[in-house]
């Protein structure tokens, strides 16, 4: 494994998902177990304290997301040092129809041992103003997320639309974010600020719809209908979410161009959801698993572009989401998926080339914020032979 070593350097523990014998060792729950033990959770969890685990809950249609019996790993391991573990995202469909979702993919107090909330409330009303960057200005953090004091981030590494690569950093800086608050709206430090930098509507050209009636279909809120044959949008109920743009083929909803304003607004919202927690008080596992072309909030899974990596664990999430780039960029596209024939790189990987994004952009912002560091070392734990 290539290790990059500097004075500013993160360790990461890394475990790969090839099972090279007949052994519960070499399996992947095994490997999980063994980055619990490494990131030592009973030094940043005090007993009887409330930890959130916080990971995306899935999409009706999408089935590729962490397996339940791997979190269950992971919030038994809470339970053990004496802490109390939830499982919580921010609302991203309607709260409701999001916890049916959870329960159906296998996420709930029977499969978990845990409750399994939305932070910002079955509304997703309930947020805590913070002060955020130059872009965003404030930012609408979940009560639930707000007010816990320490969390484990479970990261399903896929590709996103908006930013090419959805990461840990994503995963914080979009999910640790809600879209409104009771008595203001998205404008007001909401999730979709950090898509609609420099504007507040995103382009429309009606003459290119087909009434497909596909963003009628993906829009959380019904915010999209069809009228004397053609689509209205209620501009004031849009959470600018932009899956309607993503979903979109024949070019009637497009997404706003990308500058590095946009990657900035996310680096802000990663850091304004940080600064709500205490040093090491927040942990990170990435599951380099079912690596999708798309976020796992679309209503499909695609063939995953690359085969199965592995997991890897830390405390900085900038140096996770970097050296996921850099495995995800050695890997072979695969057959059948969105990837297939394309030159795969570190400088130019498959997930920024199906979503035309630079997602390494919005980490060097996050890294001169002081969220992580690029630079990283890895400590390979995937045998157990050799890590006892």
């Amino acid at each position: 494994m290539t290790k990059r070593i500097s004075p500013q350097t993160s360790t990461l523990y890394f475990a790969n998902a090839k099972a090279t014998r007949f052994d519960y060792k070499a399996s992947l729950a095994a490997k999980l177990d063994r980055i619990i033990e490494r990131l030592e959770f009973a030094k940043h969890f005090e007993k009887g304290e409330l930890v959130a685990v916080k990971m995306h809950l899935g999409n009706p249609g999408s089935h590729r997301t962490i397996p339940p019996v791997l979190v269950k790993r992971v919030v038994d391991a809470i339970k053990k040092i004496g802490a109390k573990p939830f499982v919580a995202d921010s609302v991203r469909l309607p709260g409701y129809l999001y916890l049916e979702t959870a329960n159906e993919n296998g996420y709930n107090e029977q499969t978990l041992g845990c409750p399994v909330i939305m932070a910002d409330g079955i509304f997703g009303n309930d947020s805590v103003e913070v002060k955020a960057g130059r872009h965003l200005k404030t930012a609408l953090i979940p009560s639930a997320f707000y007010d816990v004091k320490s969390m484990v981030v479970l990261t399903h590494a896929t590709g996103h639309a908006a930013y090419g690569f959805g990461g840990a950093m994503k995963n914080i800086a979009m999910g640790l974010i809600g879209h409104h608050c009771r008595g203001s709206s998205w404008e007001d430090g909401g999730r979709g600020l950090m898509h609609m930098v420099g504007g507040r509507k995103f382009d429309v050209q009606l003459e290119n719809c087909e009434l497909c009636g596909q963003c009628v279909e993906i829009c959380p809120l019904g915010a999209i209908n069809v009228a004397d044959e053609r689509i209205e949008i209620d501009w004031n109920k849009c959470w600018r979410c932009l899956r309607c743009t993503r979903v979109c083929q024949f070019g009637a909803l497009l997404s706003p161009k990308v500058s590095d304003d946009f990657y900035e607004a996310q680096a802000e919202g990663a850091k304004a959801a940080m600064s709500t927690f205490e040093s090491g008080k927040v942990l990170h596992i990435s599951f380099l698993l079912n690596l999708q072309p798309e976020c796992d909030c679309m209503p499909m899974s695609g063939i995953p572009v690359v085969s199965d990596i592995g997991l890897l664990g830390g405390q900085d999430m900038i140096a996770i989401d970097w050296a996921t780039l850099d495995m995800v960029g050695d890997s072979q596209p695969n057959s059948g998926s969105q990837a297939e024939g394309m030159k795969n790189s570190r400088e130019k990987t498959v997930f920024c080339q199906i979503n035309n994004r630079n997602s390494r952009r919005t980490l060097e912002f996050a890294e001169k914020m002081g969220l992580g560091s690029t630079k990283y070392e890895i400590v390979d734990i995937s045998d157990p032979e050799k890590n006892n």
